[in-house]
């Protein structure tokens, strides 16, 4: 039997990887700020200054990928490497395949409600009970498999896929009102 992870490694570990995914977003910006900026004060052709102005709506597509892929190698993100946790499925207790591991994610744009599911249900929020998985501490057994380029690969296309129906969901509820 899979002991239950306390409450503050679960809640430390979802902060620790927003935190890490909100600095790579930052970090994948700072290029698209710093031509928008020099654009901005300069006497461009307007047209180049809007395609500038979209690399902010394609930096956060970019972030998305990442969030959504977090845990896709080794069903561990780096909160989970760094504080020995893994994603299993649930059923079998074997490592969760990218396929699952994105599926867990895709409710990453509600993270304030899943952060409130886990402190119900500290090893399953609700991407969890979506995918079949949950988080446990690392074991041995499932600690150094080798990773599947093929499926790894085709949960960032599936992630790519699901940040571009958000960005045109979104955009479109911003021009409706």
């Amino acid at each position: 039997m899979i002991e239950k992870l306390p409450l503050r490694i679960r809640l430390g570990s979802m902060l620790f990887d927003h935190v890490v995914i909100c600095l790579a977003l930052a970090i994948i910006d700072i290029p698209f700020r710093i031509v928008d900026k020099i654009n901005s004060s300069s006497a461009v052709v307007n047209g180049f200054e809007t395609h500038f102005a979209e690399g902010f709506k394609y930096s956060l597509l970019i972030g998305f990928v990442i969030y959504f892929c977090k845990d896709s190698i080794n069903s561990r993100s780096i909160a989970k490497r760094v504080l020995k946790l893994q994603v299993i499925d649930k059923s079998t207790g074997i490592e969760a395949s990218p396929l699952q591991c994105f599926i867990r994610n895709i409710l990453i744009p509600i993270w304030p409600i899943e952060v409130l599911v886990t402190l119900v249900s500290p090893n399953r929020r609700m991407g969890d009970f979506l995918a079949g998985t949950k988080v446990v501490a690392l074991s041995t057994a499932n600690q150094n498999k080798k990773v599947e380029p093929v499926k790894v690969a085709f949960a960032i296309l599936l992630s790519m896929g699901y940040a571009v129906f958000l960005y045109f969901l979104f955009d479109s509820i911003i021009q409706y009102k």
